[in-house]
């Protein structure tokens, strides 16, 4: 019976370090996507910038991160942004 408690609070544990885990990289990633928004084009819209620290879906936030790559504005960016689907 101790055994299976153990077991169980082992799994709880390592799924709750996983989940803070994505969870952080996640927040690190977006932040890195509206660094590297700031440094290519200066001005970013804070409404722009709480969407892309909001998004917790890494794979949505490398398609912003390409975005950057292929604008040449952050306008350009704003719009392609907002017709995004990358999930």
């Amino acid at each position: 019976m101790m055994l299976i408690l153990q077991e169980m609070l082992q799994e709880a544990y390592e799924e709750g370090y996983a989940e803070g885990y994505a969870e952080g990289y996640a927040k690190g990633y977006a932040e890195a996507v509206v660094e590297l928004l700031d440094n290519r084009f200066s001005k970013v819209p804070e409404e722009l910038r709480q969407s892309i620290l909001s998004e917790k879906n890494i794979d949505v936030l490398r398609g912003y991160r390409r975005m950057i790559r292929s604008v040449s504005s952050v306008e350009e960016f704003v719009n392609l942004f907002s017709k995004s689907d990358f999930s």
